[in-house]
C-alpha cells in the first residue's frame, strides 16, 4: 500500500489539480450537454474495471477527466429532469450517477464507491491500521476523551455525548468499520 505521507509541496500540487478539474468544470457547465454522449457500456468499462489491490496514491485523480465527461451536467437546462431523492446522502448517488432505484439502493452504491475510492488512494480503515498499538491507544484513551468531552463544538449538538459514549465511538474507529466492539473492562475504564 503506498503511504498516506505526503509532503507540504506534493499536497498542494494534488489540490490545485483538484481545483483546476472543478474550475474547468464549472467554466465549461454552461456549454455541457446535459447528457453526455456515452453508453452504458462505455459506463461500466469505465468504472466497473477491477480496482488495485494496492493504493493508487495520486494515480487516482487521474480518473477525474472520465467522471467529468460521463456524468450529466447539472445546471439550469437540467430542471426537466428531477433527480429522485430528497435524502441528500442518495441525491449524491444520484449525481454522480451510481445508479439504484431505491433510497437503500443509491446510499450502498455510494458507500461502495467511497469505499472503492479509498483503496485506491491507498487510505487506512481503522486507527489500528496506522500501526497504533491497542495498548497505546487504551493508553491514550483518557486523554481523547477527556479533549472530545470539553472540545466547544459539541455544546451546538441536541445533547452533550457521555464519555462512555465517546470513548465507544474512538474504539470503533480504532478497529474499523463493521468490527466487533471492544470488550466493555476497556471501554469502563475510560468512564
Amino acid at each position: 500500500m503506498k503511504s498516506l505521507e505526503i509532503s507540504p509541496d506534493e499536497f498542494r500540487r494534488l489540490a490545485e489539480q483538484v481545483t483546476t478539474f472543478a474550475a474547468d468544470y464549472l467554466r465549461e457547465l454552461d456549454s455541457r450537454p446535459v447528457a453526455p454522449s456515452t453508453s452504458g457500456e462505455e459506463v461500466e468499462r469505465l468504472f466497473r474495471a477491477p480496482l488495485s489491490e494496492e493504493g493508487m496514491g495520486a494515480e487516482a485523480l487521474a480518473g477525474l477527466q472520465d467522471v467529468i465527461e460521463h456524468s450529466r451536467a447539472q445546471n439550469g437546462r437540467f430542471f426537466g429532469y428531477v433527480l429522485g431523492s430528497g435524502e441528500p446522502v442518495a441525491a449524491i448517488a444520484d449525481l454522480l450517477g451510481l445508479g439504484g432505484n431505491t433510497i437503500e439502493e443509491k446510499v450502498k452504491n455510494l458507500v461502495t464507491a467511497t469505499e472503492r475510492l479509498l483503496d485506491q488512494l491507498g487510505f487506512p480503515r481503522s486507527i489500528a491500521e496506522l500501526g497504533i498499538s491497542k495498548e497505546e491507544f487504551e493508553r491514550a484513551m483518557p486523554d481523547l476523551t477527556k479533549l472530545a468531552f470539553e472540545d466547544p463544538s459539541g455544546r451546538s449538538n441536541p445533547r452533550m455525548s457521555l464519555v462512555s459514549e465517546l470513548a465507544e465511538l474512538f474504539w470503533k474507529a480504532y478497529q474499523g468499520r463493521g468490527l466487533a466492539k471492544v470488550a466493555g473492562a476497556s471501554q469502563q475504564q475510560t468512564a
